[in-house]
């Protein structure tokens, strides 16, 4: 039986204040237990323990304010090249603060659910994180998160807690923006970071988590 564990996330004047970073958003897994502290509630620390060493790692950039009005890159692509089966379900793993994904699947009879602790409330994603867990998601859609965090740690344990919410039949699609390919990353904003990186930088990073994580149409695909 998977028992759930909520750690509300601190409020002021009834809005939430998203100071956790994606990294330390939830999860720990002991035998078959599973504890879960949905994204959008408060992790217990801002920082997250590298997997090389016991210092902690903190992410210097939020990315709270990198979300985008648009249907991102997977939506278009796998729809073009392999169709979503209907009555499929996606999680949008820090889809943003908009719905036009959610909307834009509805005519295909595939459902979105979008989670990002950053931009949707505590009970939303507690609603999401809560659905997740009683029935796997066909898909997990994780688009243009990885390269707005700065610290290779973090990007590693994102991609970590995606392995953890997947199912064995679940595909997981991960894309980013390139930027200027460079591979120099630099702040671009107030509280905003861009990698710089070419998709193929990130495949080393997935590959420790999905080992059969490969390159497809600009995309990583990766099952568990």
């Amino acid at each position: 039986m998977r028992r759930i564990r909520y750690i509300l996330m601190h409020s002021a004047g009834g809005h939430t204040r998203p100071y956790s970073t994606w990294a330390t958003a939830y999860t720990t897994t002991t035998r078959a237990t599973r504890h879960i502290s949905p994204g959008g509630l408060k992790p217990l620390t801002r920082t997250v323990r590298s997997r090389r060493s016991e210092e902690a790692v903190t992410q210097t950039f939020s990315s709270a304010r990198t979300s985008i009005r648009q249907v991102s890159k997977p939506y278009k692509i796998h729809l073009d090249k392999f169709g979503f089966e209907k009555g499929a379900t996606i999680l949008d793993f820090g889809g943003g603060r908009f719905d036009d994904a959610k909307n834009f699947m509805q005519k295909y009879d595939v459902k979105v659910m979008v989670y990002d602790p950053y931009n949707r409330s505590n009970e939303h994603n507690r609603k999401v994180i809560s659905a997740v867990m009683k029935k796997t998601p066909s898909y997990i859609i994780c688009a243009n998160v990885l390269n707005v965090i700065k610290e290779n740690e973090v990007v590693e344990d994102v991609v970590k807690k995606i392995k953890r919410l997947a199912g064995p039949n679940t595909l997981c699609i991960f894309s980013v923006y390139e930027g200027n390919g460079t591979g120099h990353g630099r702040q671009t904003g107030p509280d905003q970071y861009q990698r710089n990186q070419k998709t193929d930088s990130y495949v080393p990073m997935i590959r420790r988590y999905f080992p059969n994580a490969i390159k497809k149409y600009g995309m990583i695909y990766a099952r568990r």
